[in-house]
């Protein structure tokens, strides 16, 4: 079996870029108030078909917990 362990790195890191990036331009309304469609999703379903479980799921982790740090880090300076 192949080592595709920099493969699988690699496009971790193109995936969370892209997710982030998406995630900041793209941003479609719809009618329901408060109510948007993300097409950063269909970047992680994406590289997940592509490269396999942990890639996605990499991505998924690193993403998520990036938005929280800028979640809290945006309270924090509500607070303050």
């Amino acid at each position: 079996m192949k080592n595709n362990s920099v493969k699988i790195v690699v496009a971790t890191g193109i995936g969370a870029a892209l997710f982030v990036i998406i995630g900041w331009l793209i941003n479609i309304p719809t009618p329901i108030p408060n109510t948007s469609i993300q097409l950063q999703y269909a970047v992680l379903a994406l590289f997940s078909a592509l490269f396999g479980p942990l890639a996605g799921f990499l991505i998924g982790f690193i993403t998520f917990f990036q938005n929280m740090y800028k979640l809290s880090y945006f309270i924090s300076e509500l607070i303050i």
